[in-house]
C-alpha cells in the first residue's frame, strides 16, 4: 500500500506555469516516483476555474480547496480519511495548515530569499515542520540554527539534455516564453524597454510566446519579434531556439523554466536573479541587470551570428545541465534519506 502526501500550495494552476507552480510540480512527481499517492490541497479565496482545476486534478490523486483561512480545518478533514504519512506547505505562510495532519512529518518549501526583517515571523512557520527544504546555503545555515533538518532541493531532475541541431547562418532565434503573472509580464517589458534605450546592434530575431504573451507589445526594432500563437507547448517552443531569454526583477524561488529550456536544448541567458539554489552550477553567461543582458544581445550579435560564440554557449549549457544532473541525484539521495529517518518504517 503506497503512503500519503498533502500538499498545501495557493499557486495558481496553469499548463506551465510561474515558479511556485512548477515547483509544486517538480515535488509532486518526485513524490509519486517513490511511490506516495498525492492529496493537493488548493487554498484560494476566489472560485478557481474549470480550466485550472483540469491541471490540478492531472497532479494529484485526489484534490481539494478551500478558502485560506480553513486551510487547518480543511487539511484535518482530509487527513481523517486515512492519515497522511507527510505533509508539505508550499510555503511558510501556508504552514499553519500543517497541524490539520496530526501524525504526518511535516515539510515545508522555503525557496525564497530570506528577507531581514521577516526573520522572526519565518522562524515562527518554520517551526511547525520538522525538514524544510531549500535552495541555498544560506537558507540553509538559517534553518539549522532553528534545530531543523534542512534538505536542499533547488531542483530535482534527471535524463538527458536534448541535441540542438547546428546553426544555419544568419536564422540565430532567441525567445522569451511569458507566463500569465504579473512578475513575468513586467520582466519581459522591462527587458525590452531596455533593448529599446540601446538601439541598434547585431541583435538575434526574436519570438515570444506563451499565456502572457498576449501582454506584451513589442517596441519598433530593426529585427523581427514575433509573437506565436497560441496553445503552442513550452517544450515545442524551447525546442525551436537557440538562445531562451529569462528577464527577471524579482528573484524568488529557483526559476524552473530556465531548467526546461536547458532540457529542451536552448542556451538559457538568465538575470542572476532567476538563479536562487542554481547560481553555484551555472556556466553560462547570467546579468545583474536587464542592460546587461540587452547588451551582450546587442554587443556580441555577430559573434552569436557567425556561430563561434553560440558553439560555446552551447557547449557551457551541456556543462550546465551535466552538473545540475549530478547536485539533483546527491539532493535526491540526501532527502530519501532523511524522509526515511524521519518515518514509521
Amino acid at each position: 500500500m503506497n503512503r500519503r502526501i498533502l500538499f498545501i500550495l495557493d499557486a495558481p494552476p496553469s499548463a506551465t506555469g510561474a515558479a511556485a507552480w512548477r515547483r509544486y510540480l517538480m515535488l509532486a512527481r518526485y513524490f509519486c516516483g517513490n511511490r506516495f499517492d498525492v492529496t493537493a490541497l488548493f487554498a484560494s479565496d476566489d472560485t478557481i476555474g474549470a480550466k485550472a482545476m483540469q491541471w490540478l486534478i492531472a497532479t494529484a490523486a485526489q484534490v481539494a480547496t478551500c478558502p485560506r483561512d480553513e486551510i487547518e480545518n480543511a487539511a484535518r478533514h482530509l487527513d481523517r480519511s486515512g492519515h497522511f504519512d507527510i505533509a508539505c506547505a508550499m510555503s511558510p505562510d501556508l504552514a499553519f495548515g500543517l497541524k490539520g495532519a496530526l501524525r504526518a512529518l511535516r515539510l515545508i518549501d522555503l525557496q525564497a530569499p530570506i528577507a531581514e526583517q521577516s526573520r522572526d515571523a519565518l522562524s515562527e512557520h518554520l517551526s511547525l515542520a520538522r525538514i524544510v527544504l531549500t535552495a541555498e546555503p544560506a537558507q540553509s545555515r538559517f534553518v539549522q540554527d532553528l534545530g531543523l533538518t534542512a534538505a536542499e532541493t533547488p531542483t530535482l531532475i534527471d535524463g538527458a539534455r536534448k541535441i540542438r541541431p547546428r546553426l544555419r547562418k544568419s536564422q540565430l532565434l532567441a525567445g522569451i516564453w511569458v507566463e500569465r503573472d504579473d512578475i513575468s509580464i513586467s520582466a519581459t517589458r522591462a527587458f525590452f524597454d531596455e533593448v529599446v534605450s540601446r538601439g541598434g546592434g547585431g541583435a538575434p530575431n526574436f519570438a515570444i510566446a506563451g499565456p502572457g504573451a498576449r501582454e506584451i507589445t513589442p517596441p519598433p526594432l530593426p529585427f523581427p519579434v514575433t509573437h506565436l500563437e497560441d496553445g503552442v507547448a513550452e517544450t515545442v517552443f524551447y525546442r525551436g531556439l537557440d538562445l531562451a531569454v529569462v528577464p527577471d526583477t524579482v528573484g524568488e524561488a529557483p526559476r524552473l523554466d530556465v531548467v526546461s529550456a536547458l532540457e529542451c536544448g536552448a542556451a538559457p541567458l538568465a538575470s542572476s536573479s532567476a538563479l536562487n539554489g542554481l547560481r553555484r552550477r551555472w556556466r553560462l553567461p547570467h546579468f545583474r541587470t536587464l542592460g546587461d543582458m540587452a547588451d551582450f544581445l546587442f554587443n556580441r550579435g555577430g559573434e552569436l551570428r557567425d556561430g563561434g560564440l553560440l558553439t560555446e554557449l552551447r557547449a557551457r549549457a551541456d556543462w550546465t545541465w551535466s552538473g545540475l544532473v549530478t547536485a539533483s541525484a546527491r539532493q535526491r539521495e540526501r532527502l530519501n534519506r532523511e524522509i526515511r529517518a524521519n518515518l514509521p518504517s
